[in-house]
């Protein structure tokens, strides 16, 4: 027998059944449903689940109850602009074994759901975990465009066999207050019109459910691909390769999102792939193309590559590609560049996609039988039909706790943080507020001086508030001796032990530095900035992302990571050198008796320069230690000079085995004053004093650029870069 308890005062039907008493009631109070632990949010379209203990009945009872048959409805709201496909309802309630439920939509009158569903979902199979019900929609779900909408969610099993459902009741109310109706009005309410939940039930709350599914912004709405040469871009694959750039305004793609897929409209479909597919998205605050030219992608993001696709899997209608996802802010319009190539001259049957005419210049297409990229060739009006599939913006949750160390007392003054969002303190009690912060999985961390900082992911609910106490434990570190102070001369060695010992309750991490004599380099620093590369298990790797193997330690930096590009200023950049603020280049062709200052950040010139008329063709490689600029003559007298940079006057002329010829490359050890000069006239690398003296040379072929690295080597020593001039173009690190 069920013996279920209501929290109201209510006309009880009890009905005999197999000898067994059964209670038809309209409200249950007592243990909730509970969010299972594997509760993603990832394809959340709309969700309101800050769960109370109470539930109301929502049930479609069998024939025989009908007079009992009830449901519960609550609203949600589809953005302006915005398409919901939605293909999964969780439903919150009573725990058990309820195989089947009903889903119905309303459109809202008034704030009141209308009294007829649009759409009715009935008998659909559901599954239970910890009184969340999943029930998906059947093939296609259900498509809502922008709008105020009322969803339904009923129990369908035989209440004879499964007994009664009750929906779950949400704590806040979201939108429009949920409503109730029992239209036979078997529990006496006489609610048998939708009536607001405060009204039947005496308790101003909501239901708690989830909607889960696909949103995206459609543009376009024509139903032609457009005249020549709109048909053929971005996917018309007549041609042997395509480059199309596509233009969209920020008023038709709506509010900041985070863009997941983009899907194009197919008339015609191709099951031919094309080659080496690239599509790069970049915004921008031009409102149609330039005519003439492409526009420059420079700085936007590559979020699509294959080297052999199918774009529409050879059918018609629309087709999604699912790109890397592109943060989108809203506030500035949006290039889609599509390039692909080597697909073969005439491919049969081709690709061609709807488009529609914005009566401005919107759509860039290059299209030809040879070239690789194809260059620039004609533009249109016309503009595909595009759906923008996005993650929806959730409204923020918050997090709030308690931090205590390893012995149970809370700790004042630590420090609760998630990167990126936002950080706060605890407070004397220990007690911390943090807020507001996206919904979903966030890395927070909570630390104090000397505590172990802890790091863990928490869940935070949307529009609600996660609960999470931290536990700080506390090393004690106890060192012998806690000075070393020692003096070798080169090729000398010291060794020496240093006891730790830690009696905290919690783990000690540390680190031992060398510190060397701080040599003073203007600009520069103390000259201990140290780089980190990281080691893989097998020591015979170049480099991490070559080596294919465990990684044991991640490094700050990797070799040939690339931290910042732009394209030089000058017509033929060679020699360059970075003063700790500014970058000096020099240009063979166009400025070759000239230095010219670039700034780093934005890759342009300063207007700064410095003649290097000394005789010779140009000026080449070069070095600084940010108060000189020390480069190698190509031509004249072949020396070394070494420039102040403020004055621009000449400070010395180094000559020595090396200007017997010109050279091209130069690097500078600024601590031990030792040049390594070189190039390809010589095929030679010298190594040389302050003076030019020669120190030792190698043979080194086609030298085109030089750099000493004072931390470089397998035992951060000091290394040289070489840079070659052959066919491929190697830098090497060489141990001098």
């Amino acid at each position: 027998m069920r013996n279920l308890i209501t929290k109201l005062g209510m006309m009880v039907i009890v009905l005999l059944l197999s000898s067994s008493f059964i209670y038809a009631q309209m409200q249950l109070s007592g243990p909730g449903a509970k969010l299972p632990a594997n509760h993603e949010l990832t394809r959340v379209l709309y969700e309101q689940i800050e769960l109370d203990a109470s539930g109301w009945a929502s049930q479609d009872f069998e024939a025989a109850y009908d007079i009992y048959d009830c449901s519960g409805a609550d609203d949600f709201i589809v953005p302006a602009g915005e398409t919901w496909n939605i293909q999964t309802v969780l439903a919150y309630g009573t725990d058990g074994t309820y195989p089947t439920f009903n889903v119905l939509f309303y459109n809202d009158v008034g704030g009141v759901p209308n009294s007829t569903a649009f759409a009715s979902f009935m008998g659909l199979s559901a599954s239970n975990n910890a009184g969340t019900f999943t029930i998906n929609l059947p093939a296609g779900g259900q498509t809502l465009t922008d709008g105020h909408y009322w969803i339904a969610i009923q129990d369908a099993a035989p209440f004879g066999a499964y007994g009664q459902w009750f929906w779950t009741a949400n704590t806040s109310v979201n939108n429009t207050i949920a409503h109730w109706r029992c239209p036979l009005d078997g529990f006496g309410n006489g609610a048998t019109t939708w009536t607001p939940t405060s009204t039947v039930f005496g308790e101003t709350k909501d239901f708690a459910f989830t909607l889960q599914g696909e949103s995206y912004v459609e543009f376009g709405t024509g139903t032609s691909y457009g005249g020549y040469p709109s048909y053929y871009g971005p996917w018309g694959n007549y041609w042997e390769n395509c480059h199309t750039q596509l233009l969209y305004l920020a008023s038709e793609l709506g509010s900041g999102k985070e863009i997941t897929e983009l899907a194009w409209n197919f008339e015609r479909a191709s099951s031919s792939s094309l080659s080496n597919v690239y599509i790069t998205i970049k915004e921008t605050s031009i409102t149609e193309f330039s005519t003439g030219s492409y526009f420059d992608m420079t700085g936007g993001t590559q979020v699509f590559y294959s080297s052999s696709f199918v774009p529409n899997n050879g059918g018609t209608g629309w087709s999604k590609i699912d790109i890397d996802d592109f943060i989108y802010t809203g506030t500035q319009n949006l290039v889609i560049d599509v390039l692909w190539g080597d697909n073969g001259y005439w491919t049969s049957s081709y690709n061609r996609t709807y488009k529609t005419n914005t009566g401005d210049t919107r759509l860039l297409i290059g299209y030809a039988d040879s070239e690789t990229p194809p260059n620039y060739d004609n533009y249109s009006s016309y503009v595909d039909n595009m759906r923008f599939y996005f993650k929806p913006a959730q409204a923020p949750g918050n997090l709030e706790g308690y931090v205590f160390n390893g012995d149970g007392l809370t700790i004042a003054g630590a420090t609760i943080g998630i990167e990126n969002v936002g950080i706060t303190t605890s407070g004397p009690d220990g007690y911390y507020f943090l807020g507001p912060i996206p919904s979903g999985e966030q890395e927070a961390s909570a630390g104090k001086a000397g505590y172990n900082t802890v790091t863990d992911i928490v869940n935070i609910p949307i529009g609600g508030t996660a609960y999470k106490d931290w536990i700080l434990t506390q090393p004690t570190m106890f060192i012998s001796p806690t000075f070393h102070d020692v003096t070798l001369n080169p090729n000398e060695y010291y060794t020496t032990q240093t006891g730790i010992l830690n009696t905290g309750d919690g783990p000690l991490d540390w680190m031992a530095e060398i510190q060397y004599p701080v040599t003073d380099h203007p600009k520069y620093g103390d000259g201990n900035v140290q780089i980190n590369y990281g080691t893989v298990q097998d020591p015979n790797a170049i480099n991490r992302s070559a080596a294919n193997d465990e990684v044991i330690m991640n490094g700050n930096r990797d070799v040939g990571d690339i931290i910042s590009q732009f394209n030089s200023p000058l017509s033929m950049a060679w020699g360059i050198a970075h003063d700790g603020q500014n970058l000096w280049i020099t240009d063979p062709t166009g400025l070759p008796t000239t230095i010219s200052e670039v700034d780093p950040e934005t890759g342009a010139l300063t207007g700064n320069t410095i003649s290097c008329a000394f005789g010779g063709s140009w000026f080449g490689d070069m070095t600084s230690d940010g108060t000189y600029l020390w480069g190698v003559n190509v031509g004249g007298d072949n020396a070394i000079y070494k420039i102040d940079i403020a004055s621009g006057s000449v400070e010395d002329i180094i000559t020595g085995d090396f200007s017997s010829i010109s050279q091209r490359g130069l690097g500078y050890d600024v601590a031990n004053d030792e040049f390594y000069v070189g190039g390809w006239n010589s095929n030679m690398i010298w190594r040389t004093d302050g003076s030019g003296a020669t120190i030792s040379s190698i043979s080194f072929q086609s030298v085109s650029g030089l750099e000493w690295h004072p931390q470089g080597g397998p035992d951060q020593e000091g290394s040289l870069w070489v840079v070659e001039n052959t066919p491929a173009d190697l830098i090497t690190e060489i141990d001098p």
